[in-house]
């Protein structure tokens, strides 16, 4: 028979029953006495998230409640153990050397702790501990930056990871050579070389659990948005790269059991709806690969349907790009411009599509109703010469709302709103403007709510 101890504490006070939570998310490379007023440094990224997930359950469940005051106590404050209550605390990194029967300093009441019979003593010697040695990040960067094959970019991105997962010294490190910036910018030269390997290792640092996609969440908010959110980056790996790329959106924010922790906590102030709107503008990514932008949109509208950040941004999309501008009235472009301008309708009514099943569910249309006069945008939509498709979906609002409020109808008339149907209608008549104009004269507001087809 065998066993194995760490880093080991004896106390002669006991401790709060909260405390070992803590305890545990410092990790086993913390070899302190909890004596440090900010143990928050000593927290690696999974650690502090896993630690957040927790007391943001707690605190949805019970408001102010104790353990959550504890723990947030402790991580600002610290624990306020006195040495003098410290038995001993015994680490094998205080060993001189590894080796059978060695003694080991230890702090506490005695100060050696002395083997008997049959123990080694281990100083373990791990990637990140020598990663720091050597020179911390950079190295690690500088590996990344020198690797020329795809074998190379993936084993040089794992060392990287690896040895910032579990350090909080190199994790600092990092962040203080504002390295997750200077690492999408090695990536960009090196995005052709990235591979399904590389890929993951990337995300699975940021917080994605390929092998279990429903744990999946957001680790490290730095680094995410200075490489999950660089679209640039990923526009120019290959297809396949992509879409996984893309798809880790809705896994994040619809897929996961901790979607509510991400859309609050990690993505309610990275404006992802204002990027990927961005993105659609640009040539960045291929014609082929604009469906799974629009899934991404889809999710994020969903996952965070704010006035601010979704509402106001879509709609002004929308504005900009729903209709054909007249003849000779397009802005001039800069040489150096990424603006897409061959498909800004087309991709326009898929976003449309998106917005109007989006607000087909009661919730979603009275938050919407609330943050914008819902019987102008009707008509700023539509326009003066809509395209049937986007005639049918705006006929589809109106019909909606007609039937969830009561008010719509007399509002909508105020604005002169069924005049402006009237003349504007007969220029885009077909058999689905003509279906919808008359489930709306009927009042079929079932039929209306499935016509998006986009209902989840």
């Amino acid at each position: 028979m065998s066993w194995c101890i760490a880093s080991s504490y004896l106390l002669t006070i006991p401790l709060g029953d909260d405390l070992p939570r803590l305890i545990y998310h410092l990790g086993p490379r913390y070899t302190g006495n909890f004596q440090d007023t900010s143990l928050i440094k000593f927290l690696t990224y999974e650690a502090s998230t896993s630690l957040n997930m927790f007391l943001a359950t707690i605190a949805s469940k019970q408001p102010n409640s104790a353990t959550q005051s504890t723990i947030l106590k402790a991580v600002k404050n610290g624990f306020g153990i006195p040495e003098n209550v410290i038995s001993f605390a015994v680490s094998p990194l205080n060993a001189r050397q590894s080796g059978p029967g060695m003694s080991v300093p230890i702090n506490g009441f005695t100060k050696e702790f002395k083997s008997k019979g049959d123990v080694f003593v281990v100083k373990a010697a791990c990637l990140d501990t020598a990663l720091w040695k050597i020179g911390g990040a950079a190295v690690a960067l500088r590996l990344v930056q020198v690797a020329n094959t795809q074998h190379e970019v993936s084993r040089a991105l794992g060392v990287l990871s690896d040895g910032l997962r579990n350090s909080w010294q190199n994790s600092e490190d990092m962040e203080k050579l504002r390295g997750y910036e200077v690492l999408a910018d090695i990536l960009r030269s090196k995005a052709q070389l990235i591979n399904v390997t590389g890929f993951e290792t990337v995300f699975e640092f940021l917080g994605m659990n390929f092998r279990c996609p429903d744990l999946s969440t957001v680790v490290n908010t730095v680094a995410y948005k200075a490489i999950a959110l660089d679209f640039e980056l990923w526009s120019h790996t290959k297809p396949e790269i992509q879409q996984m790329y893309f798809e880790h959106f809705s896994t994040l924010l619809q897929t996961s059991r901790h979607q509510k922790f991400n859309n609050r906590q990690k993505f309610a102030k990275l404006g992802l709806v204002r990027k990927l709107l961005f993105v659609l503008q640009t040539d960045w990514f291929q014609r082929e690969m604009v469906h799974f932008v629009l899934d991404a949109l889809r999710a994020a509208i969903r996952s965070h349907f704010s006035k601010d950040d979704t509402i106001k941004p879509v709609v002004a999309y929308l504005t900009a790009n729903l209709h054909e501008d007249p003849k000779g009235a397009s802005s001039p472009q800069s040489p150096i411009s990424h603006i897409d301008d061959t498909h800004p309708q087309e991709k326009a009514e898929r976003v449309l599509e998106i917005l109007i099943s989006t607000i087909s569910i009661q919730s979603y249309h009275a938050q919407f109703a609330a943050a914008l006069p819902l019987t102008r945008v009707c008509l700023l939509l539509l326009g003066d010469r809509p395209t049937p498709s986007i005639a049918t979906q705006i006929l589809t609002l109106i019909g909606m709302s007609n039937t969830i409020s009561p008010s719509f109808s007399r509002k909508f008339q105020l604005i002169g709103g069924w005049s402006v149907l009237k003349t504007v209608l007969p220029h885009c008549w077909d058999p689905r403007v003509s279906q919808t104009s008359f489930d709306i004269l009927l009042g079929r507001y079932d039929q209306i709510k499935k016509s998006p087809g986009h209902l989840p």
